[in-house]
């Protein structure tokens, strides 16, 4: 089962919840998610187990992207990154600003949690630490 919560900023704050039993659902339930700024989580829970949580924030066509399994990792790309800060939300609202260096294109983020929902693994086009 994957738990799904997309908390939209613009105009006002709104989160949404859904849960999925196919990852292809969630997949389509996000489609070609192109908001400014959000941020997404998705939980995969099967026979009582956690096997992951994604973390995906977008704003400014930047991403922070974190996959929490058994320990967290985050995911940079070093080409292209911008320098200075980025300002991200989390699902209440509130703002944390992270350096440049830390984010991936925001199409790179959607692909890393679309490669996470289909294979549980982590997109090789990204460093993880």
């Amino acid at each position: 089962m994957y738990t799904l919560t997309l908390a939209r900023f613009h105009p006002t704050t709104a989160a949404q919840g859904s849960t999925f039993d196919d990852p292809d659902e969630v997949i389509g339930f996000l489609g070609n998610l192109d908001d400014d700024p959000c941020y997404v989580f998705v939980a995969h829970v099967a026979g009582g187990l956690d096997h992951g949580n994604f973390n995906l924030w977008r704003n400014q066509g930047r991403a922070l992207v974190r996959l929490d399994e058994q320990s967290e990792h985050a995911a940079t790309h070093a080409a292209g990154a911008p320098a200075g800060e980025f300002e991200f939300r989390d699902e209440d609202g509130t703002s944390f600003h992270v350096a440049g260096a830390r984010t991936v294109d925001a199409r790179l983020g959607l692909e890393a949690l679309r490669f996470w929902l289909r294979t549980g693994g982590k997109l090789q086009a990204l460093d993880w630490d």
